[in-house]
Formats: structure tokens, sequence, C-alpha cells
């Protein structure tokens, strides 16, 4: 069964979606690194079919802001193996350095790498959606359009519940008066218990578009 998750995401990145025009298109590709503002999805334990809700948290409201169905979770050097409509002019030899390198920086990593920074210049969209050090794709389907004015309603933000192997747990020590005062709770990838989910994908397809907030 698919398990569904928060992805936070930084004011940063967010203001700079909107500066890059792409507020309401779908996502299709997200990234992943060891970062907390790029994090992990191999470490959040993030499968194929499980969905993403990238959220964002503006003067203490939380806003949901898309989703997207994880079509496949890739490490960065097959991810640009396998597109080489976007890396091919990108491609270098891997530096000579590389062959005594450890064992986490094989020449064939540091060539992917290499190639992503370069991509990531020539790209400014990329700079929202990996904008720190980055080691893993995910390829994204069915994605809902991206927007910036889903607030979570506080009788909501109060039911949210996640979920590890081990217990659930809620915002509630973040939560003052109905906001949060803290972003501590939700900064990172989490997954949501199936009741939570269920209710933060009815109020995404349900609120009406309208002026842009976060």
């Amino acid at each position: 069964m698919a398990d569904a998750y928060t992805v936070f995401w930084t004011r940063e990145r967010c203001s700079a979606l909107r500066k890059q025009g792409h507020v309401g298109e779908p996502l299709s590709l997200l990234f992943g690194g060891p970062h907390t503002s790029e994090p992990s999805f191999v470490r959040a334990t993030v499968r194929p079919g499980d969905y993403l809700y990238p959220i964002a948290v503006y003067k203490g409201t939380l806003f949901v802001l898309g989703r997207v169905r994880v079509r496949s979770l890739l490490t960065l050097e097959s991810f640009v193996d396998a597109r080489p409509d976007l890396f091919a002019e990108h491609l270098r030899e891997p530096p000579a350095w590389t062959q005594q390198a450890s064992a986490g920086l094989t020449p064939r990593y540091v060539q992917a790498l290499e190639a992503f920074e370069r991509l990531r210049l020539a790209m400014p969209e990329l700079r929202y959606l990996a904008p720190t050090c980055t080691g893993e794709a995910v390829e994204c389907e069915d994605g809902l359009p991206i927007r910036l004015d889903c607030a979570v309603p506080s009788d909501l933000l109060e039911r949210l519940r996640y979920r590890s192997l081990r217990r659930e747990r809620d915002l509630s020590k973040y939560i003052r008066d109905g906001r949060l005062t803290s972003i501590l709770g939700v900064q990172g990838i989490y997954r949501l218990t199936e009741p939570s989910a269920r209710e933060i994908d009815a109020l995404l397809r349900a609120a009406p578009a309208s002026v842009t907030v976060v």
C-alpha cells in the first residue's frame, strides 16, 4: 500500500519557484541530498508509488504546495545516465584525482555531480528543485499543479499525525493558538498517517485558488 509524505520547502525555494514563473505547473522531478533544505528521500524510506506533498510554513501557517506520485527513485549517477537529453552536452571526463579518491567519490559519481552542476547553471528552475548538495532524483507522475495559497486550517493542523515504524506523533508541542511556533516538527520528509494523508489530499483538491501567499 502506498504511503504519503510531506516534504518541507524553505521560503527561499518557494520564492525561487514564483520568480521563475512555475506556479501552476505540476512537478515532474524532485531531488534529495544530505541537508535539511533538500532532504533525502532514500533516508526517509520513500518508494515508487508513494505520494509526496511539498509543504512550507509562513508566519506560523502551514501551506500544502502540491502533490506528486513517485514513479522512480534514482541515484544521481543513474539519473544522469537515464537522461542523455539533459546531460549530453554537460558530461566531461572525470578529473584525474578521482582515480585515487575514497570509495564515496568514484569517478562516475564525480562526473555525474559535475554534469548536474553545469545543468543547474543552465536551467534556473533547478535552483528551487535542487538548491543545495544533490545525490538522488525522484521522477514524478500524476502531479497536481503547484500552488502557494493552500493554507492548512488550525483544526486540521491540530489533527495532523505522522508515523514512523515505532510510533505516531502530532505537532501539538509546536502549536500555539492554532499556529506553528517552530518548523522543527515538519522540517524534513515525514510519513503521514492514512487519515491525515486523506485530509491533506482533500484539502488540496477542494481549496479554491486565491492570491499567492507563501
